[in-house]
């Protein structure tokens, strides 16, 4: 018979994968199952509970170690105060009364980072503690490591209290015990927060660390949260080994990739990247207390503590019983990792890309099956790909919008800087349940017109390509794309080789590719959300759990009415026939629900005395002009903060004359008020030597702060050839941003009897010097009040006096 070419071309069906009788309820056990299984995957993001005082001694308790914490963690003890000494002295006694005898490593160090305040050479003199348990046949060495100094405003319970009384009870632990094979070195590092000088000075200058070691560092950027290890050194299969013994693993080479990404940084940066092995872990959920008064002990949790504590007293046990020499511990390749149903699972680096493009060529012997079945033509696929993009784009879109909505709603949010609210798992679970929405309201549109089984494939490509890449670019992150498409290559594939009728096996198969990936998300997307950004970064959140949601749309199909083929009939309950059209009361339902949480959130999340709104302050008097100015970098400043600051206009993001009298006033936008001057003591800068030594002037001065301020600050106006701080020669002398100055040094602790810093300068002509020390606090200022109940102190540097002269040194004739 001939072709008729008028004759219409065959239809391919577009039948979900799942078609029975059956299908609706067993579809609904499946969704439960799943549940299920995200609720127990969620039971690793719950830290343990604490131990009583009363448990044995050789184990860790969190209220042994919560004791030593009010004499460390009830007031800020910043490097080169008072309180920082007083904390440096307190825990040399503790660690005696534990049985070691501890030295304290005094140093003078140029960080390995810039100042984070105005871009300059940043240096400082530390006070590390040192403390060494003897091992009885020693292959190497242990290091616990945690930095004891807090920021400025900050009583540093969490950041880093926690760890240095982790440290403490650990080692109480250790001693009640039998001795360790290996050397157990205990070192609480000085100087951390402005930028790494305590462990800068122990890798350079201790002897215990010139044969390096394993190092556990342990710090906190939030107040609860499980103890989380983010960071490995370089060959972390021993490691992982290693970890794999603690009693409550948590841990993922993800996080490791992403926060290598950040310009965050510890004290495990300088022990990397000096060649120690390690790994570095810390917990920080409610992150809105970091680097705040907030970061108190009440608001320290008990179970975190306990996290942190019981896996460091295992890791020093494990690594302190190991053979440090051997193979085992010292041939080691990458890892990619992750922690599942409370095991560490885990496989070679190396295998990340195969096992990548392995879930990339099983997508495609899906669709190639499918279409051999009639399930899916070319054009069909290649739409629910191009199709996929819609949910990819509009859900972080809409993240973005309800963060905006709630900046507008609580103008207070813009001045959190980490950008997470204080309590905001309302607001978390609205992001969520948008994000949900979306892509429901997106697959409802759209299923009927390229078919549940095109759209679903189509889309998949995405997580599968995109896997491919990561594999290649960051492969200890890969992990999360690449088991999903795996997983949803498997549950496809094993649907497809049964029967149409074997729908129950299909529904199975389905499910338990879908499991792939349901036990990935609560962890991805609650730990992101608690602790990456918060709710300001909710549209990354939202991009990758939508991404990740694609190989669930198998699954999700079941949450619709199975198409026939033929109209509803008009007597079919008005409900039925919407949810057969486009799923518009379940994008509804969700849409609805978002609104709600925010509501809630609202309503919930208020600022009060212990929920404050942060309100920044910083006081600057200029000793040549006998002036003072008040400096606020609020975005959105509240009415106590404009009595010191001018907010009937826009914010100054430009150059102003407070940026060159203290450039520590921080970039960006800030306003400023006139202020009465103080009557303070000025710095000094005092001219020891000015000489010129092959064609280069040479001048060396002393700084000292009369009125002992913990940091003080030298510029220059003329380019810096070589310098040194007392004796300490400084590298990387490049301009340091601000625009009046060519160079800039900050040094932290400075000696009491001041300074000696020498500067080798390109010119002889005059320079221009100016030099600013900096006190922590207000009080006693004039002008100033504190701040009302439900205002507090915001992130450093905030509640700073600045006092600044300036002098030229002309050459001698």
């Amino acid at each position: 018979m001939g072709k008729n070419p008028g004759a219409a071309r065959p239809r391919i069906p577009q039948q979900p994968l799942v078609s029975g009788p059956g299908r609706g309820g067993a579809g609904v056990l499946a969704l439960l199952l799943l549940v299920l299984v995200g609720v127990i995957s969620a039971g690793d993001l719950a830290p343990p509970p604490p131990r009583s005082a009363s448990a044995p001694a050789t184990e860790f308790s969190a209220a042994r170690a919560a004791e030593q914490l009010p004499e460390l963690a009830s007031r800020p003890r910043p490097i080169g105060t008072p309180a920082g000494e007083r904390a440096r002295d307190d825990l040399v006694e503790r660690l005696r009364e534990l049985g070691v005898e501890p030295e304290v490593q005094t140093a003078t160090v140029q960080s390995p980072l810039r100042s984070g305040y105005d871009g300059s050479v940043l240096a400082g003199r530390v006070d590390n503690i040192v403390a060494v348990i003897p091992g009885t046949d020693p292959t190497g060495r242990v290091l616990l490591v945690a930095h004891y100094d807090s920021t400025m405003n900050s009583p540093g319970a969490s950041d880093n209290g926690s760890s240095v009384v982790s440290i403490l009870e650990t080692v109480r632990a250790l001693q009640s015990g039998p001795a360790l094979r290996n050397d157990l070195v205990v070192v609480l590092t000085d100087g951390e927060e402005p930028g790494l000088l305590g462990a800068q000075a122990f890798v350079r200058e201790h002897p215990l660390a010139r044969d390096g070691g394993i190092v556990l560092n342990f710090d906190a950027g939030g107040s609860h949260g499980p103890s989380t290890m983010f960071e490995t050194s370089a060959g972390s299969s021993c490691l992982i080994d290693a970890y794999t013994a603690v009693p409550h693993p948590f841990a993922d080479s993800a996080t490791a990739t992403f926060y290598g990404m950040t310009s965050h940084n510890t004290d495990f940066t300088v022990f990397s990247g000096a060649g120690f092995a390690g790994m570095n872990s810390g917990f920080f959920r409610d992150s809105t207390d970091y680097h705040t008064p907030q970061d108190s002990i009440a608001n320290l949790s008990p179970a975190s503590l306990q996290h942190h504590g019981a896996n460091m007293l295992s890791l020093a046990r494990t690594f302190g019983a190991a053979d440090l020499r051997s193979e085992r511990m010292t041939q080691c390749d990458d890892s990619v990792f992750f922690t599942a149903f409370g095991t560490v699972v885990r496989h070679p680096a190396d295998a990340a890309l195969p096992l990548a493009v392995l879930g990339l060529l099983g997508i495609a012997a899906v669709l190639a099956m499918a279409r051999r079945r009639g399930l899916i033509t070319m054009p069909r696929m290649i739409a629910g790909f191009g199709a996929a993009l819609v949910p990819l784009v509009l859900a972080p879109l809409a993240a973005f919008g309800l963060w905006q909505a709630l900046l507008a709603l609580r103008p207070g949010y813009a001045d959190l800087v980490l950008g997470d609210p204080y309590r905001a798992e309302l607001y978390r679970l609205a992001v969520i349940a948008l994000t949900a929405s979306v892509l429901v309201g997106w697959y409802a549109a759209l299923r009927q017109r390229i078919g549940p089984f095109a759209l679903a494939q189509g889309a998949l490509l995405w997580p599968a390509l995109l896997g491919v890449i990561l594999a290649w670019a960051a492969p200890g992150a890969s992990f999360l794309l690449v088991i999903p498409v795996i997983g949803a290559a498997l549950g496809t594939a094993g649907a497809l080789v049964m029967p149409p009728s074997g729908w129950r096996g299909r529904l199975v198969a389905i499910t338990l590719g879908a499991a792939f990936t349901v036990f990935l998300l609560p962890q991805l997307v609650w730990e992101l959300l608690a602790s990456s950004g918060g709710i300001a970064a909710g549209a990354m959140v939202a991009f990758l759990m939508a991404l990740l949601a694609l190989p669930l749309l198998p699954v999700l199909e079941l949450a619709f009415p199975e198409r026939t083929g033929t109209p509803a009939p008009s007597d079919r309950p008005r409900w039925r026939r919407i949810m057969a059209g486009r799923g518009t009361v379940l994008t509804a339902v969700l849409l609805v629900l978002s609104g709600s949480l925010t509501g809630a959130g609202l309503v919930v999340d208020r600022f009060d005395a212990d929920h404050p709104r942060p309100a920044h302050l910083h006081y600057v008097l200029d000793a040549d002009s006998s002036t003072a100015t008040w400096v606020s970098r609020d975005r959105q400043p509240s009415d106590w903060t404009c009595r010191y600051v001018d907010c009937g206009a826009d914010a100054d993001s430009g150059s102003s004359a407070v940026r060159s009298q203290a450039p520590w006033v921080a970039d960006g936008a800030i306003r400023t008020g006139t202020a009465e001057p103080a009557r303070l003591e000025v710095p000094e800068v005092i001219v020891l030597d000015d000489r010129e030594e092959d064609g280069h002037r040479v001048l060396e001065v002393l700084l000292r702060s009369p009125r002992g301020a913990p940091v003080v600050s030298l510029y220059a106006d003329r380019p810096v050839l070589e310098a040194t701080v007392t004796g300490v020669p400084l590298t990387d002398l490049s301009a340091s941003g601000q625009p009046t100055w060519a160079f800039g040094l900050e040094l932290h602790a400075p000696p009491p009897e001041g300074a000696v810093v020498t500067l080798r300068l390109a010119s002889t002509d005059p320079v221009r010097l100016r030099i600013v020390d900096h006190s922590y606090g207000l009080a006693g200022i004039p002008g100033f009040t504190a701040r009302p109940e439900g205002i507090g102190i915001a992130l450093a540097p905030s509640d700073v006096v600045s006092v600044g002269r300036t002098l030229t040194v002309s050459p001698h004739p």
